[in-house]
């Protein structure tokens, strides 16, 4: 096997067969190998960047990809036939996803339907890994693994909520834990019987350079593996890894006052937070000016969290409460942060505002943030929403919130792919919004949220919520390991697919040091 050798991957220095993670020649004429004497080979492994409180930060080798159920059609298509598309079918297999490597799948989604409704299908579902040539083995004595099983939290490796069955995804299926693979990946569902049944996936994946080495996936994670797992979950779930220090002031406003927390010093930057004790939260302003360049500004319940939501909520990236908010994307101070609280209401408010930081320099390679937010209302059916547009810039594409206001054609509002477009070019076209927010079928199943995606809020009128006018959605992404670098242009967009859709929106990205 090809990868379970390489230097460096699982903390040791094991020998390496000839062609396995190949490494430069040595000054000597060797073969750089880690047994001859020369440098280890370079490698990445997905699971200590998760471990990295810093990682939404940095930017990542190699091209984010996405392989989905969409039909085949060009970017400024609006066919909507977005299920069942495959590679191929082939022996009783529908193939969703084979490429050669180095490489590692991000995230895998999947929702599925036969007839009318029927999600449970999914559960049944069953999925085919190969890895470098290799079928992985989940379960002694299967072949494959049911959807069910792999998204329950019961398989090693696999725990919840690093994948979310229906149960926790608003009946969609999700897995956010890495899959590496050095030479090449094929992933592959038992075919669809027919055509009542059909079957809707998204597969985020990162194609590495060829140079780099990484520990294939072979059906179970190493000691190393499973401790960033975990060491990931105190930082990206639990919040039990968080900034060092806190930087906290309750603050008196009357009515168009403005009060500014200032940090002088350099750090990181872990939750910008706040929470209104006394008045009404609808007149809070916020904003975030970072060694002199304005990172946020605005409404602070528009960049601080994805609001309205049916309760409070934590992702990794951003938190909401009924009076407060917390956005926790690191970000870099090299020399002075200014977080100003503005009362643009009619009443006093006492506010209680929070820097969360790690003291001290920051590394030299963390970009720096910016977040734009709007809140566009698009009459005409037929084009595309831009959602975060980036020019002469080098950096990449690290998450957003989203709030859908929808006036007619209730919850059609939903049905616009998301398209993303580097460098001029496009390059992951998806298959629904509530897809690449990790839902399915117009969050039926109810509001949701994971550390990386959800939607923790609509109007909850049950079914009937499909013909309701108007409609209002609250959803958020956050991109960690799959987020998306670009080196001179970035365009989100999403298609239009109801007249009168109000997009309410904050896009957060990087810009390169």
């Amino acid at each position: 096997m090809a990868l379970a050798s390489c230097a460096g991957c699982d903390g040791t220095t094991p020998e390496l067969d000839d062609g396995d993670c190949a490494t430069p020649a040595a000054p000597d004429g060797g073969t750089g190998r880690a047994d001859g004497g020369g440098p280890p080979p370079p490698t990445f492994d997905a699971f200590a960047q998760l471990a990295d409180p810093y990682l939404p930060a940095r930017r990542l080798p190699g091209e984010v990809h996405l392989a989905s159920s969409r039909a085949p059609e060009p970017a400024d298509g609006f066919d909507n036939h977005d299920w069942s598309h495959f590679v191929r079918v082939e022996d009783g297999e529908a193939v969703l996803l084979e490429e050669a490597g180095p490489g590692v799948v991000t995230r895998i989604w999947f929702t599925f339907r036969h007839g009318a409704m029927g999600m449970e299908v999914g559960d049944r579902q069953r999925l085919h890994l190969t890895v470098d040539g290799e079928e992985i083995v989940f379960v002694e004595g299967e072949r494959g693994v049911t959807l069910g099983e792999l998204t329950s939290g019961t398989l090693p490796g696999f725990p919840r909520p690093w994948v979310a069955g229906r149960d926790l995804s608003s009946d969609a299926q999700q897995l956010f834990v890495p899959i590496h693979f050095d030479r090449s990946i094929r992933i592959a569902i038992d075919e669809v019987p027919d055509e009542e049944w059909i079957a809707y996936y998204q597969i985020d994946w990162r194609a590495l350079p060829d140079d780099l080495c990484v520990r294939s996936f072979d059906g179970s994670l190493t000691a190393a593996e499973e401790a960033a797992l975990a060491d990931a979950t105190a930082i990206w779930v639990d919040g039990t890894d968080g900034p060092a220090e806190s930087l906290v002031e309750e603050l008196v406003l009357a009515p168009g006052d403005a009060e500014v927390l200032d940090l002088a010093e350099p750090a990181v930057l872990r939750a910008v937070a706040f929470e209104v004790l006394e008045g009404a939260l609808d007149g809070l302003e916020a904003s975030l000016v970072v060694d002199g360049e304005t990172v946020a500004d605005g409404a602070a319940r528009r960049w601080m969290h994805a609001e309205p939501f049916v309760e409070g909520f934590t992702s990794a990236m951003a938190s909401g409460a009924p009076r407060g908010g917390r956005m926790a994307y690191p970000t870099p101070v090299r020399d002075r942060a200014a977080y100003t609280l503005r009362n643009g209401g009619g009443a006093p408010l006492t506010v209680r505002a929070r820097l969360g930081f790690d003291p001290g320099i920051p590394p030299d390679d963390l970009g720096a943030l910016r977040a734009r937010c709007g809140a566009p209302t698009i009459e005409e059916t037929g084009g595309n929403a831009a959602l975060l547009e980036v020019d002469g810039q080098r950096g990449h594409y690290a998450g957003q919130w989203l709030v859908l206001r929808g006036q007619r054609w209730g919850w059609t509002m939903l049905e616009g792919d998301h398209e993303v477009f580097v460098d001029g070019e496009p390059r992951l076209l998806g298959t629904g919004t509530e897809d690449y927010f990790g839902g399915a079928f117009y969050y039926l199943r109810g509001p949701f949220a994971l550390p990386l995606a959800g939607a923790p809020g609509y109007d909850l009128m049950g079914r009937g919520h499909l013909e309701a006018n108007p409609v209002h959605a609250a959803q958020y992404r956050h991109h960690l390991l799959d987020a998306v670098a670009f080196d001179e242009a970035f365009s989100f967009q999403v298609e239009v697919t109801a007249p009168g859709t109000r997009y309410e929106h904050c896009s957060f990205y990087y810009v390169d040091p």
